[in-house]
């Protein structure tokens, strides 16, 4: 829209109404301007619509159609969109080398560096990950390429100015300096500077610098240092991060982290937790929590690698370096550096100093249920690129590789334990882990290949390597599909050299194997209604049976369980799809007949 000059009777009204200017030519408006609307301010070099100005101080800014600038002492190098909000803030300013923490190095994984990934509104957790963790790799480099050229083209594009966007609110903050607000709320926050806000809510007591919120909940007294937030993220309850990058539907309240690669649904909530140096995913941190990552010599070089679905124990400890398998539960110390991730869904513990690794035991718990459930519900359809699948290829493909390197192992030796990359195994437990490895992958290959079944038998000619890259799940450098799995899959369990018969004997298998879960599960969730865990209920009643009886009023009866009920239907749905394969081939059967 044209700008103009006041007129002499414009700057009059504006005097009259306590407004002022060093040199009012440096004052242009729109023809729509209501000198009316300003009082008590003080202006310079500034672009005005129809807005409402009171008790501030602007200099260098563009005020847009229906904006509001209400009691702020100092607002310098702003565009403030349409019908966007600043309120009651001490200042709000820019500088001439302002780049809003775009570019901005976050040494993640690893504090020693090494590893870092620029800043930028686009970064997502897989791109983050190739960028930090697979430069060795093709894929790495070819991530890092395509990134950087478009974080070059993203620098190209900032503005000179500072932008609050249109609609944007910002109220009763302190300083706030080189930092862009589009599309989000920021109440109460204490100190920002040198960040990007995108379709976030920043709340009350936040201290940020170097940043980026994209999508994301900051509030309630982080402290937040060279980090990006991401998609439905949450970040308060004074937690403090630094050098971390927390992506989607990751919740962090109440304690640390410090060069942590937050992916997907990462969860700490414990004010003594901390998360340090390490790349975690679907990972839910007990309260105190904790891991050493140097040895005093070289300084904080080494890492820890938690894949997918990792739960610590309170008071878990870890010293670094350490790579744990996708699925375990930690609980306890340890201090021999384990390497575990051959073996998902184990619990690993701390026995008289040493750590043991039960590969396979989490496999029957309904907490897995639980975790998997819950990360579907709180996603919804905002999944974009997250695959949150419990036997995923990857998954599948670590199953296949432990039950071999198990036999291997049960097999070389004769003591009663396996010491194997810094864990001890029972061996007769290595041997029934591996026979549960086997029968579960077998039954998860089957669910994967009956995708199209009935029409397409086609399997994969090569080799396919599955990564979990941030959370996205990736073969050979292409993106999963029902397709390529199922392909994968065919190929795996050799469908193409099998008579209908024998891919029916294998379904009915897998259908047994995944009922059996089902009962592991459902058994293992019934626990909790022991009588023992009344502890604590019926209080002050002379009854013997009032502890049970208000137990189960809280807490319900085994058969009233929302979660035993959800997980019935999730093995029953599963059987089900399964069930239809044999069903489809019967009939294939009786019209050759």
């Amino acid at each position: 829209m044209k700008h103009r000059s006041l007129s002499a009777a414009e700057i009059a009204q504006l005097e009259s109404q306590g407004c002022r200017s060093c040199n009012w030519t440096t004052v242009v408006v729109t023809d729509d301007f209501d000198p009316s609307r300003l009082r008590n301010t003080e202006l310079s070099d500034v672009q005005l619509e129809r807005c409402t100005i009171e008790n501030s101080r602007l200099i260098d800014c563009f005020v847009g159609a229906e904006a509001k600038v209400l009691d702020c002492s100092f607002v310098k190098g702003y565009e403030i969109g349409s019908a966007a909000i600043v309120r009651h803030c001490d200042s709000l300013t820019t500088d001439d080398e302002a780049r809003f923490g775009i570019g901005a190095e976050v040494n993640v994984v690893n504090e020693a560096g090494g590893r870092a990934v620029p800043l930028s509104r686009s970064l997502t957790a897989h791109i983050a990950y190739g960028i930090a963790l697979h430069r060795h790799l093709p894929n790495g480099e070819q991530a890092a390429k395509a990134f950087y050229d478009l974080l070059a083209i993203e620098k190209k594009n900032l503005a000179r100015r500072g932008i609050i966007g249109d609609g944007s609110e910002v109220t009763n903050c302190g300083k706030i300096h080189n930092v862009n607000i589009d599309s989000s709320i920021v109440s109460g926050a204490t100190e920002l500077a040198d960040g990007t806000i995108v379709r976030s809510h920043v709340g009350s007591g936040t201290v940020a610098n170097a940043f980026v919120f994209h999508g994301a909940t900051v509030r309630d007294n982080p402290t937040v240092r060279h980090c990006f937030v991401g998609q439905k993220a949450e970040v308060g309850g004074g937690f403090l991060a630094e050098h971390c990058l927390i992506f989607d539907h990751c919740q962090l309240l109440g304690g640390e982290a410090v060069a942590a690669f937050c992916g997907p649904f990462t969860v700490s909530h414990h004010r003594s937790t901390l998360l340090i140096a390490g790349a975690f995913s679907f990972f839910n941190a007990g309260s105190a929590t904790n891991a050493s990552n140097h040895h005093y010599r070289l300084g904080p070089c080494h890492q820890a690698i938690y894949e997918r679905g990792v739960k610590t124990g309170s008071g878990a400890y870890l010293l670094q370096p350490a790579h744990i398998g996708a699925f375990t539960m930690v609980v306890g110390h340890h201090r021999t550096h384990p390497d575990t991730h051959e073996f998902p869904f184990s619990l690993l513990v701390e026995r008289s100093g040493e750590s043991f690794l039960m590969p396979a035991q989490n496999l029957r718990t309904i907490g897995l249920f639980r975790d998997v459930d819950k990360w579907e519900k709180r996603g919804g359809d905002q999944l974009q690129g997250i695959d949150i699948d419990l036997f995923n290829p990857f998954i599948v493909q670590r199953m296949l590789g432990a039950a071999a390197r198990l036999r291997e192992l049960a097999a070389n030796g004769e003591s009663d334990t396996i010491l194997y990359r810094g864990v001890r195994i029972q061996r007769g437990m290595a041997r029934r882990a591996a026979e549960t490895y086997a029968d579960v992958a077998q039954a998860a290959l089957v669910s994967l290949a009956i995708c199209q079944l009935e029409t397409d038998r086609t399997a994969d000619q090569s080799d396919t390597q599955w990564l979990d890259v941030g959370g996205k799940i990736e073969g050979n450098g292409n993106d999963l599909t029902a397709q390529t799995a199922a392909r994968w899959a065919r190929r795996e369990l050799g469908i193409a050299q099998m008579t209908d018969d024998e891919i029916a004997q294998l379904v009915l298998r897998a259908i047994d194997t995944f009922q059996s879960l089902c009962r592991s599960m459902i058994a293992d969730g019934k626990k909790e209604f022991d009588p023992r865990l009344a502890v604590g209920y019926g209080l002050d009643s002379p009854d013997p049976t009032a502890a049970q009886r208000e137990y189960a009023l809280m807490r319900g009866t085994p058969d009233e369980s929302k979660t035993l009920h959800s997980c019935q239907q999730f093995w029953d749905k599963r059987c089900e799809q399964l069930r239809q394969i044999v069903v489809h081939l019967q009939k294939k059967k009786e019209k050759s007949e």
